[in-house]
């Protein structure tokens, strides 16, 4: 493996010094640094446990952060990612979909379609897809001025034709589909796609009243313009044309009033389209019991996560106080009390309502330097509010000592002494290991069992 870790090196080497000039400097910074510093040159293949399957299941991981690659596909995705969002199919997220979808009143006859790909990214061929992109990218160079676009069609091919995988004692070089686990995954997959789906959207432009595509995933609606016969055919032709790019297969489910798309159920009524929050059928709903040594601001984080996802994805405001009232009586099945969740509720309730519907323009504040306070939370730890009088009491305000804040520190900016101007502390939680940590293992030890070489 030393031979791939010097190749790659070599290559970084390269494709740096030759576009040193593209790079700013702290592009360049960025790219030596991670470079200069990686200690575990490749990404690691893991496994997660769904430990609620019956029996279990497992969902497969590439871990690249920290690998040789990893710092240039953070900026390959820096680069793609604008070209990825400027596609006719493009759609940043449910609830901006769902904006776009209620604008619409839909003839009669008009029917929504979703469409999913098998495999995608490891169904991209290498070769083909930094081909078409490569082109696309030279031929509308107009509409990306600020893409340096030969810097990087040749950075996507070293990160897509080195993705060497690190499983125990083994490691393997991907051959086929975009590099599992880099940075550019997605709008690398999007964009391949994207390529060829202009001209099946110009094709089919009569029938495709409405399509969007998230990666792998595509939402449309389809409006019969042909004789029933005849629009059988115009549909089965357009499914099968779906695959016709690359070797790619996508699987469609057929024309309807209600689909599921996301975290989405979408409908068409009289005309107009109605969106709810998806929930599968077999979900239990467990969230984190009242015991849970999480710290204390993970409660808040999920009610208030929960409110805004049916606030932002429910259009029906009948539904939307249906589903607040399930969440309430469902956090009270799970342990929790009353007067612990009002107040995080009625909060939550506020801010989904400000984002749909902002009262008062957001005030900018100037930047305020914080001191971060940085532990593993235990609920017999003393609490954020005792840690914050000890603050204020021995550095921010001691009542016979200088504040911290005034006490003269050097600047390396303007060669002086300067006031250290930090007064606040921020007290910052991370949570001690748990099941998921216990049972998905990036590095394997041979010391726990045999090594992985010795299954081949």
């Amino acid at each position: 493996m030393e031979a791939h870790t010097y190749r790659i090196q070599g290559l970084l080497a390269s494709w740096t010094a030759q576009h040193s000039d593209t790079l700013s400097k702290e592009e360049r910074k960025f790219l030596q640094r991670h470079s200069k510093d990686c200690t575990d040159p490749f990404p690691y293949f893991y496994l997660t446990m769904k430990v609620h399957k019956t029996p279990l299941k497992t969902r497969p991981i590439v871990s690249c952060s920290g690998s040789l690659l990893y710092a240039l596909g953070v900026w390959i995705d820096d680069k793609l990612q604008p070209v990825a969002r400027k596609q006719k199919s493009y759609f940043k997220s449910s609830y901006v979909l769902k904006q776009e979808l209620l604008g619409f009143t839909l003839p009669a006859n008009a029917r929504l379609f979703t469409s999913d790909a098998v495999s995608m990214y490891t169904s991209i061929p290498i070769a083909q897809a930094l081909r078409e992109i490569a082109r696309y990218l030279q031929r509308n160079r107009a509409l990306f001025p600020d893409t340096p676009v030969n810097a990087l069609v040749e950075a996507l091919t070293i990160v897509m034709k080195n993705n060497v995988i690190q499983f125990g004692d083994t490691h393997w070089l991907q051959l086929s589909g975009a590099a599992m686990g880099t940075p550019p995954a997605p709008p690398y997959a999007t964009l391949f796609y994207a390529i060829f789906e202009d001209t099946l959207l110009e094709e089919y432009s009569n029938n495709l009243f409405f399509f969007r595509r998230f990666i792998d995933d595509i939402i449309g609606i389809w409006v019969p313009t042909q004789p029933p016969h005849a629009d059988t055919q115009t549909w089965n032709h357009f499914t099968s044309r779906l695959s016709d790019f690359h070797g790619l297969t996508w699987e469609t489910q057929d024309r309807s009033l209600t689909t599921i798309f996301m975290d989405l159920t979408i409908s068409i009524h009289d005309s107009r389209i109605v969106t709810s929050l998806y929930s599968k059928p077999l979900n239990l709903y467990l969230y984190l019991p009242p015991q849970s040594s999480h710290p204390p601001g993970v409660l808040n984080g999920l009610i208030s996560g929960m409110i805004f996802r049916i606030y932002t994805l429910c259009s029906d405001p009948t539904d939307v106080r249906a589903r607040l009232q399930d969440f309430w009586n469902r956090l009270l099945a799970r342990g929790y009390t009353a007067d612990k969740i009002t107040t995080p509720f009625s909060k939550g309730i506020d801010n989904a309502r400000n984002y749909i519907d902002p009262a008062t323009p957001a005030i900018s504040t100037e930047h305020v330097p914080n001191l971060f306070f940085h532990l593993r939370y235990h609920p017999q730890d003393p609490s954020p509010q005792v840690l914050q009088k000890a603050w204020r009491d021995t550095m921010a305000l001691p009542p016979h000592s200088r504040p911290l804040a005034t006490i003269p520190v050097y600047s390396r900016d303007t060669g002086e002494d300067v006031p250290f101007g930090i007064d606040r502390l921020i007290v910052s939680y991370h949570r001690p290991p748990n099941l998921g940590n216990m049972l998905s293992y990036r590095k394997l030890s041979n010391d726990t069992g045999p090594p992985v070489s010795s299954f081949r």
